[in-house]
């Protein structure tokens, strides 16, 4: 069967950017639906917040919802963090702080499903390319952002970096703004409607990508926006965002 799926996610329980996000799990959950999603994982930043409540929710509505979160992880000798994305995982995953941790909850819990966000994007708390060479046995697959334009496309060193390792590049949306959701994903030819199922699928290369490119002038725009709202968030003051 064919999978519509997107796992790479952020909503209002984000941790760390949930009041610059104006729309919460049950709203993404609904415009998924609209567009023929089927899979979703749920990958807010540093903590793992997804709840029964949410799975059940997207499941009425016939849409698969994966816990997942999306990690900051400590390199040896790095004063910068790099972000990486666990799915299927548990709430135990929030121990997990290094890249040596990440090694030893993937031993314990084969079932996991680990992405490479963003590789390369400096303006992003992203691995480095020396950094996912490095950790490469870590990783399931490595993702293609959203966030680039016909002329300037860092997507290009990591799916070089994926193809040399025979590693799945996998567009995700990488969701802050509801409006681009449906830019940037993939549909997998999997043999059930389960995690495992569509995970097998992904390794196998029973998958193909969809993505647009951005244009420039808006690209700039909404980077801009985001790092005013995350900075005025880190001096402590609302945006007045209604949640959900």
């Amino acid at each position: 069967m064919q999978i519509k799926s997107s796992f790479h996610i952020h909503t209002n329980d984000d941790p760390r950017e949930g009041e610059a996000i104006d729309y919460g799990v049950r709203e993404l959950v609904d415009f998924a639906v609209a567009r023929g999603f089927k899979a979703l994982a749920f990958t807010c930043h540093d903590r793992f917040v997804y709840r029964e409540e949410y799975g059940k929710y997207a499941a009425e509505k016939g849409v698969l919802l994966i816990p997942g979160v999306e990690l900051s992880l400590k390199e040896p000798g790095k004063a910068r963090k790099s972000h990486v994305l666990v799915l299927n995982c548990g709430a135990d995953v929030d121990e997990v702080k290094s890249f040596d941790d990440l090694a030893g909850y993937r031993e314990r819990y084969p079932e996991i499903f680990v992405i490479a966000p963003h590789p390369g994007f400096s303006i992003f708390q992203s691995i480095s390319i020396k950094g996912l060479k490095k950790y490469i046995k870590l990783f399931d697959a490595i993702e293609h952002s959203w966030f680039f334009t016909p002329r300037i496309d860092l997507n290009r060193r990591s799916e070089k970096i994926a193809r040399d390792n025979n590693l799945p590049f996998l567009a995700t949306a990488d969701a802050h703004i509801l409006k681009y959701f449906n830019d940037n994903y993939f549909v997998a030819e999997a043999e059930t409607f389960a995690p495992e199922a569509i995970f097998s699928a992904i390794r196998a290369g029973k998958f193909e990508n969809f993505f647009r490119p951005r244009n420039e002038l808006i690209l700039a725009y909404h980077t801009i926006a985001m790092e005013i709202k995350l900075a005025l968030l880190a001096s402590g003051k609302k945006l007045g965002v209604k949640h959900q």
